[in-house]
């Protein structure tokens, strides 16, 4: 009896001590490629080398409380993770930047078309002339592909993630 119960004690010692020493903390790393797509990921091995050096690191404390929330908690609402550790706020953040990724592309295809009409008006049938427009076509071309991206990751690419991250559909909704 005396050898279990030092057996038990041992025991109890150690999960004791493994419980004080986690912090609850857990990374995740986020980052962008040269198209302006998002990456996240919390193995900073899977990051591509040459994304390293601008990485955004998350470090987020979970929760150690014991004690049982209430159920109907507004708080508990405004604190609800998905399985990635984001909140609703997080998810906001994501479709707002998305959002502003796709105006501004927006903004810069109207002002290139606006270009090229005001060379066209000006008649200047130049080899110059040819030049600069095929040039501003081509930045028609990059800022439609980034609208194009945009509009994929706020009709596809988000909820998808979402849906992984078994985040609530509510928090794709505009507030």
């Amino acid at each position: 009896m005396g050898r279990q119960r030092f057996y038990f004690c041992c025991f109890l010692v150690t999960a004791l001590i493994v419980l004080l020493a986690y912090d609850g903390k857990s990374a995740t790393y986020k980052w962008e490629d040269e198209s302006g797509t998002v990456f996240f990921t919390d193995d900073p091995e899977r990051i591509p080398p040459r994304y390293r050096r601008h990485v955004e690191e998350r470090v987020e404390k979970e929760p150690v409380s014991l004690a049982p929330l209430p159920l109907q908690s507004n708080a508990l609402f405004e604190q609800k993770m998905d399985l990635r550790g984001n909140n609703m706020q997080w998810w906001q953040d994501l479709i707002g930047q998305w959002e502003k990724k796709k105006k501004l592309a927006e903004d810069r295809i109207q002002q290139r078309e606006l270009e090229i009409r005001q060379l066209e008006s000006a008649k200047m049938a130049t080899e110059d002339w040819e030049k600069e427009k095929r040039r501003i076509e081509k930045q028609i071309n990059t800022a439609k592909a980034r609208r194009d991206l945009a509009i994929h990751m706020l009709k596809e690419g988000i909820p998808s993630e979402a849906q992984k991250s078994k985040a609530p559909q509510e928090w794709l909704l505009k507030r």
